[in-house]
């Protein structure tokens, strides 16, 4: 459920609309519209850091339907692990058309190798979440 706000002053003059979210837990969030990029970005530097959590929190419904927050920590622990850690990593080539959108997330192993990986996004009321990698 959401909910639109508009803000009006003392001057009958109005402010942007910000939604407000009901989470499946019934709290009320503000919905900021927030870019894709800021997903991709906070996905990077959660994987980096180890904190799988976070991740896993930008992950669409869909696909957390499909895999348990303790299966997704554990596989990509192990990756992380094999690679040598990840150093560093950056987003680019993001491109949003509607609901849905694209980007490309570039990580840095600790092994000195790099990969690109393409991600699509969705927006689930107001949030954009990852959908998949490309």
């Amino acid at each position: 459920m959401s909910v639109n706000l508009t803000v009006v002053s003392g001057a009958n003059q109005t402010s942007s609309v910000v939604t407000l979210v009901q989470d499946k837990d019934s709290s009320w969030k503000i919905s900021m519209p927030l870019p894709p990029s800021m997903t991709l970005m906070t996905f990077c530097h959660a994987l980096k850091n180890g904190d799988y959590q976070t991740a896993y929190n930008q992950l669409a419904g869909d696909v957390k339907n499909q895999l348990s927050e303790a299966a997704y920590e554990t596989a990509n622990r192990q990756q992380v692990t094999q690679a040598g850690g990840i150093a560093n990593c950056t987003v680019s080539n993001v491109g949003q058309s509607g609901p849905l959108a694209i980007g490309t997330i570039t990580f840095i192993l600790g092994n000195g190798q790099s990969s690109n990986t393409d991600y699509s996004l969705v927006n689930e009321s107001g949030f954009w979440r990852i959908n998949g990698a490309r």
